[in-house]
């Protein structure tokens, strides 16, 4: 995973609405933990009911399931994926 600052859009993280947070750290923490994706180089930023992929992966599978994981989470309305391969 990659770490970005601890701000959200110029709030500090400690100010955004906990359940954007949460769903944030959620789908984060299910693509770092994919057996079947590297997570290593993508991003995750919760944008209201969506969240926002960025980064890079290796295949066209990967970058299909991280979209798919992210949307699977309780909270998720829609994935903005930017991530792009590599």
């Amino acid at each position: 995973m990659v770490f970005k600052d601890a701000r959200f859009h110029g709030e500090k993280r400690a100010q955004m609405l906990p359940v954007v947070a949460v769903t944030e750290a959620r789908v984060a923490t299910l693509l770092a933990s994919a057996p079947d994706l590297d997570g290593s180089s993508i991003t995750v930023t919760a944008m209201d009911d969506g969240i926002v992929l960025a980064g890079f992966v290796t295949s066209e599978g990967e970058l299909r399931r991280a979209a798919e994981l992210a949307q699977a989470v309780e909270g998720v309305a829609f994935v903005d994926n930017r991530i792009a391969l590599r």
